[in-house]
């Protein structure tokens, strides 16, 4: 079932639109909650939620691409729900190391960034660094920085040992902190 067949059941209000976006980004966004929150059963509630809200916006949202739709507001639901955990000090997942690892190239990602930098200049900036790397290290870049997959994982996906990925990794973030001085982003 394509996108446009999908929104279409949400426009019509029919359930069975649930299941069909749950059978094409099921995985993806189990992927993205679990590598955040590193729990299947957090997983699973933040998918729930997903399609929850979904429902909500879909209509009157259309989205042209409902799978990075639905991984977006994933990613957000997860990142608030760890927000949550970390209060009450039960935190856990790749978020804290993947940011860590981004802290030198992206000042205050920790710390609130939209107040260190306007985030349309750094989505630009973000956008325009990815369009440069080619499809295998874009995906690598996306699937730690984005998705927050564990290292571990992402070896044994791309075949390679766990200190070459991390080199890769590191390279990577050079580039981009070249990139975004040359984009005139504040450091």
């Amino acid at each position: 079932m394509t996108d446009q067949n999908v929104i279409a059941l949400f426009f019509e209000r029919k359930e069975e639109a649930l299941s069909a976006l749950s059978a094409r980004c099921k995985k993806l966004c189990m992927t993205i909650a679990r590598g955040i929150l590193g729990s299947e059963e957090d997983a699973e509630e933040c998918f729930n939620d997903t399609l929850h809200q979904i429902w909500n916006a879909i209509p009157p949202d259309k989205p042209d691409n409902l799978p990075a739709y639905t991984a977006k507001i994933t990613r957000n639901i997860s990142l608030n729900r760890l927000e949550k955990a970390k209060a009450q000090k039960r935190g856990g997942g790749q978020y804290e190391a993947a940011f860590e690892e981004l802290e030198e190239c992206l000042p205050g990602c920790t710390d609130q960034a939209d107040e260190v930098i306007d985030r349309m200049a750094l989505t630009q900036a973000l956008n325009s660094f990815l369009d440069g790397l080619d499809g295998k290290d874009r995906e690598l870049f996306l699937r730690r920085y984005f998705s927050f997959e564990d290292c571990k994982t992402l070896t044994r996906d791309f075949g390679v040992k766990e200190s070459a990925l991390r080199m890769r990794l590191l390279r990577m973030r050079e580039k981009l902190k070249e990139h975004l001085i040359q984009e005139n982003i504040d450091l």
